[in-house]
């Protein structure tokens, strides 16, 4: 199946030589890349000086969920709407800390309807078998107003009242407005943009449709939305909802849970990511795209959402990424997002991993087409190692931004 000049096939004879010779043959290609690729790219400075240690107000408090809600409107190039972060103290706490970098503007922070502030733990040992408590002061008819600052990309919330340990918090922060617009397309809409290249791109696809993308997998999370901008703490699991106009298909990592349809015509598609998640793998994309499924007879499900005109191209591509995907389970174990499924999408911008939920840029087609007489193993190479990071970033992962070195390594290494 791979061919003797294919990159996997030359990763499954150094996986012939035993447990010693995968180990040395992981610590020189992790090494070799560090020291070429990788180190010679400095990060962005909002990238950098988001990794570990945490600054006290962040290290204060531990991240389970993140319910995104937000409305995309391509034509005007706004996205608005909530983020409702759920939290759980660490040490005192009298104001939220979160990390928002762009131009967006911040309108409220409210404790949501309904729901305590103070809910303390599940095993905490002030409650009794069966006995559903919250802090006396937490429930409110309406929702509840609260003081918000901002300064140097970052906003702090002021709760009513000091937070104790093992207490949880659900703190919900309504913004929107124009998202930073990726600088690769900002005047050229010729040029891919790159993965350092962060922000919106906001293009049109054949038909004129609106076609959006989001890169945010180097500068983080905060370049559009509000959170704990950190890997040092993955909430637990992620849910994003965005309403969209019609005809157009928003993807997203995850599974899709619900899609629902407006009596303007408006669709929103509602995805939840149930396994750990970086806020730099939140992301999504939006366009009138048409999906091909492809699952195997262990139950292992690719799903592709392509522009039309490109469909034919990646569509005969796909069994190569199935045997790719189970070749990385013989040598890694399962593939973390099997509840989920691995999905592909195609974006104006760079291919870059987020999850099950893996971005397929431009030069992929063209890599396609370029060795339409030959192998394919550039295309193979390039869309498998960022499958790869399903391991080697999803299910294990490094806790500081600079040590994303490792990621790059371990997945250049599988394919």
């Amino acid at each position: 199946m791979f061919h003797s000049d294919s990159p996997l096939w030359f990763g499954r004879q150094i996986y012939k030589f035993g447990a010693a010779g995968r180990f040395a043959a992981w610590i020189t290609t992790a090494v070799v890349l560090w020291t070429t690729a990788v180190a010679a790219q400095p990060l962005a400075r909002p990238t950098a000086d988001s990794g570990s240690p945490l600054p006290a107000d962040l290290a204060a408090y531990d991240v389970t969920f993140y319910d995104l809600a937000l409305t995309v409107d391509p034509r005007r190039e706004t996205i608005n709407g909530d983020c409702t972060i759920h939290l759980t103290v660490l040490a005192p706490l009298t104001r939220v800390a979160l990390d928002l970098v762009g131009g967006l503007t911040v309108r409220s922070a409210f404790l949501p309807e309904r729901v305590g502030l103070f809910a303390p733990a599940p095993d905490d040992p002030r409650i009794q078998p069966g006995e559903l408590r919250l802090d006396p002061v937490t429930v409110d008819a309406e929702p509840l107003s609260l003081p918000v600052e901002r300064s140097g990309g970052r906003l702090w919330v002021t709760l009513p009242d000091t937070v104790r340990p093992g207490e949880r918090v659900v703190l919900t922060v309504r913004y929107g407005g124009s998202p930073p617009v990726s600088p690769g397309v900002a005047g050229d809409p010729l040029r891919m943009p790159s993965a350092a290249d962060g922000g919106f791109v906001w293009t049109r696809a054949s038909g004129r449709k609106p076609w959006v993308s989001v890169l945010a997998h180097e500068q983080g999370g905060d370049l559009w939305w509000p959170c704990k901008d950190s890997p040092a703490d993955r909430a637990d699991s992620v849910r994003l909802a965005l309403n969209v106009p019609a005809g157009l298909t928003a993807v997203a990592p995850g599974q899709l849970r619900s899609l629902t349809t407006g009596p303007d015509g408006r669709s929103t598609f509602v995805y939840v990511a149930p396994t750990p998640t970086a806020t730099n793998a939140v992301t999504f994309a939006l366009g009138p795209f048409e999906t091909v499924t492809r699952t195997d007879s262990t139950g292992l499900r690719l799903t592709l959402y392509t522009l039309a005109e490109h469909r034919r191209d990646y569509d005969r591509r796909l069994p190569e990424l199935m045997a790719g995907l189970r070749f990385f389970e013989s040598c890694f174990g399962p593939y973390p997002y099997r509840q989920s499924g691995a999905t592909l999408v195609e974006v104006p911008g760079q291919g870059l991993p987020h999850g099950n939920l893996t971005t397929l840029g431009p030069t992929y087609v063209e890599l396609i087409k370029r060795f339409e007489r030959f192998p394919p193993v550039e295309f193979e190479r390039t869309a498998l190692h960022q499958l790869a990071h399903s391991w080697f970033e999803g299910e294990v992962a490094a806790d500081d931004w600079r040590d994303d070195w490792l990621h790059e390594g371990f997945a250049e290494y599988a394919v």
